[in-house]
């Protein structure tokens, strides 16, 4: 899976460090600057209560000593309320001259549209001033005057709410403004940081925008050079691992396999303790190229090898798993592992037909220009035995002059004849009554990692014929063959979904998932053939599959052939588009044996390569099947991708596997499939 990069999630933020940092200054100069307004207004405004009461005492002083003598109380009162009825003293007192109250007025200090809270908190000082009364040289007695804070706390208070409300909208705007600014600035940082993201998972075509300051700009330029560069390296060393594996395993004229990479395939498709190989080995000559050479000259004969191989790449294609060589000179081979015996005779003419109407072959004038050698794989057949049935019913024909073929004889006992392969018409009721009955069976083989710990399992699937278990590999060549790989597909999926939507085994899932590392275990990787994913009805059903159990696409792999990319990519990338979507992995199988350049990789979201066990079988020993997991294991690595081998047999192949960095592997050697309780029903 995709390396994640939790290690950017860690820390504090750049920009909101910055926007607090920048927030609480902010704030702390609108406060400070708001404490100070209300300060200074208290202050003026008690200052100017102080100085009115002094003037009101003066005032009052004065025309007490004119218009009273020390007796006439009622004059004195008469005259205090005059002043104090305008409401703008909270307190008026005229003593005599023994201290005593003579005029006593006083308000409360309640003002009607400020709240008391208010009040209190300011508390604002209203000093009381006084002023002597006298008549002459006489003194009747002291006026002391109090004014009252009321107008001064209705002014604080209109003060505070409007500043308050203006202070807030600075505040709010200051932000804003703020937040936006910042979030211009970094913005470059963010596309930088995406941009050696892409560099990491070795996507070196992406280019950081030009930022508008300096100095982030100079970074721009710095990692868009460094982009260019490590791109540049990049591909020189695609192109270099892509060249060294062309000339180990694939003829450079045709684009065929060579005889190295064919025998090496071949040997393992019959040999290994996992496959069942099933189909027919056609060897193809050109008889007498060298007189073909002298004359119509080397080019020609080139064009016609090419036209050769090209004939034969359309029958490649046509058989899922197939595989074609150029063995040497004039001399091809082909393995086609759904072809039976009923099939081989009718596919063979065919092939001879349209080889000898080459406009080259016609210009030879010759009829015997084509010689094709054909043979089954029979029980216990190896690759060596096949390559020499082959190669004698190649001579059989031969002998018989002429252009044609010959198909290897084989004598069967009795008894092996009744443990022959169904014949045609046979397999296809066997097969349409599995799919009506919906009778599959699905065992499951364990993928490790270099720990020996489980990374998932991989779903096989079974059929009974005879009251006996038949692998897929005898029986899914035969569906290919009748157009049944789609209905097969969609039934093991929905045996799968059905399965693992189980409410019981959902309950133990998340009860296992409580235990370290548990998790991995409930991960199942099911195959798809090429037939289903050029499928539209298929793939849109399958979407169905998981928009309605959307807790089931992160316990699926879903794997693919690396073949669909070499003639139909665009099926990829849907499928691709389609893991995004609902979170379940892509898988690629047989990785390395098509012949598709590594770059694929770098276009399309995969998750796990499965290189093909042509590649592992005996990798120990062999230093151009180490190479070649050595490359695709930093291209995949370089991509995030993880690296699985298939048809571990031996302790020596896993050994050298872990050395070589794999990251985990299923084989006989590991542990065998087996049926599992999940889909017991």
């Amino acid at each position: 899976m995709r390396h994640s990069h939790s290690l950017t999630n860690q820390g504090p933020s750049l920009q909101r460090t910055l926007f607090a940092y920048i927030s609480i200054m902010l704030l702390l100069l609108l406060v400070g600057s708001f404490t100070l307004n209300i300060t200074t207004m208290r202050d003026y405004l008690q200052n100017q209560l102080q100085s009115h009461a002094q003037d009101a005492a003066t005032s009052l002083g004065l025309s007490l000593s004119t218009s009273i003598d020390a007796q006439d109380r009622v004059a004195a009162a008469r005259i205090v309320d005059t002043i104090f009825d305008s409401g703008d003293y909270r307190k008026i007192v005229f003593f005599d001259l023994n201290g005593a109250a003579i005029v006593v007025r006083a308000n409360s200090l309640t003002v009607d549209t400020v709240p008391d809270w208010f009040v209190s908190l300011l508390d604002l000082k209203a000093p009381a001033k006084s002023a002597e009364v006298v008549a002459g040289w006489k003194q009747l007695g002291t006026i002391v005057v109090e004014s009252h804070p009321g107008y001064a706390y209705l002014e604080l208070w209109k003060v505070i709410r409007s500043e308050s409300i203006w202070f807030l909208s600075i505040l709010v705007l200051g932000l804003f403004a703020a937040r936006w600014l910042l979030a211009g600035v970094l913005k470059p940082l963010k596309q930088l940081q995406f941009h050696a993201q892409e560099m990491s998972h070795r996507h070196f075509d992406f280019r950081a925008p030009h930022p508008v300051f300096r100095e982030l700009a100079g970074v721009a330029d710095a990692m868009n050079d460094m982009a260019r560069q490590l791109g540049g390296v990049f591909e020189e060393q695609l192109n270099l691992i892509e060249d060294l594996r062309q000339a180990s395993f694939v003829d450079t004229l045709t684009g065929l396999s060579n005889r190295e990479g064919f025998d090496g395939r071949l040997k393992t498709e019959l040999d290994s303790q996992q496959h069942t190989a099933k189909g027919s080995l056609v060897l193809v000559q050109l008889n007498d190229f060298g007189a073909v050479n002298e004359s119509l000259g080397r080019d020609r004969g080139d064009a016609l090898l090419t036209s050769v191989a090209q004939i034969l790449q359309k029958y490649e294609q046509r058989h899922q798993n197939a595989f074609a060589a150029r063995r040497s000179g004039a001399d091809f081979s082909v393995f086609m592992p759904s072809v039976m015996d009923d099939e081989i005779d009718v596919l063979v003419p065919k092939m001879i037909s349209e080889i000898c109407s080459l406009s080259d072959i016609k210009h030879l004038l010759r009829d015997d220009s084509v010689h094709i050698g054909a043979a089954c794989v029979k029980a216990d057949d190896t690759a060596r035995t096949l390559l020499s049935k082959a190669d004698l019913a190649l001579r059989q024909a031969q002998s018989d002059g002429i252009s044609g073929w010959r198909r290897y004889a084989h004598i069967q006992s009795a008894e092996e004849s009744m443990r022959e392969v169904h014949q045609a018409n046979e397999w296809r009721n066997i097969l349409q009554e599995v799919l009506l009955s919906r009778d599959v069976k699905l065992h499951t083989q364990t993928v490790y990692d270099g720990e020996g710990k489980v990374m998932y399992q991989q779903v096989l699937s079974r059929i009974e014929v005879e009251g006996e278990l038949t692998v897929a590999g005898t029986f899914l060549p035969m569906a290919e063959r009748f157009g049944l790989m789609v209905p097969f597909d969609q039934l093991v999926v929905e045996k799968v979904v059905e399965s693992l939507a189980d409410p019981e085994f959902l309950m133990q899932r998340t009860h296992n998932e409580l235990a370290q590392g548990e998790a991995d275990n409930h991960r199942y990787c099911i195959t798809l053939s090429e037939a289903a994913l050029i499928d539209e009805r298929f793939l849109s059903w399958f979407d169905q599959q998981l928009v309605q159990n959307p807790s089931l696409a992160e316990m699926l792999i879903v794997e693919v052939p690396e073949h669909i990319v070499s003639y139909n990519e665009n099926a990829l990338v849907v499928l691709s588009n389609m893991a995004k979507e609902h979170g379940f992995s892509l898988s690629v199988e047989r990785f390395g044996v098509s012949s598709v350049p590594f770059s694929y990789l770098q276009r399309v979201d995969i998750h796990y390569i499965k290189v093909d066990h042509s590649f592992i079988r005996n990798v120990q020993g062999s230093q151009s099947n180490q190479f070649f997991l050595r490359s695709a294991i930093q291209i995949a690595h370089g991509q995030g991708i993880n690296v699985i081998a298939v048809g571990v047999e031996s302790e020596d192949e896993w050994q050298a596997l872990k050395e070589l960095g794999i990251d985990g592997a299923m084989g006989y050697h590991l542990k065998r499939p087996q049926a599992n309780e999940v889909f017991a029903s």
